[in-house]
């Protein structure tokens, strides 16, 4: 409590925060992406996990270009 930080600490941390979504996704994903996909697919990722990310349903399936399954 009363812990502070200037913008820019924040802006760091956040980065490193979400790196490794971002190498995740990356690292899962073979076919090309939208932005707004992306950062959904961040989103999930950061959520569950990156294994269970790479592991999921959803990611065998957008690699099929099964995009309406997906």
């Amino acid at each position: 409590m009363g812990d502070t930080c200037t913008q820019e600490q924040a802006d760091a941390w956040f980065l490193e925060d979400v790196a490794w979504v971002e190498d995740c996704v990356n690292r899962a994903t073979t076919v090309g992406l939208m932005q707004n996909e992306f950062d959904a697919l961040c989103s999930l990722c950061f959520n569950i996990g990156c294994n269970a990310f790479s592991g999921s349903t959803l990611v065998k399936l957008l690699n099929n270009s099964d995009y309406d399954g997906a």
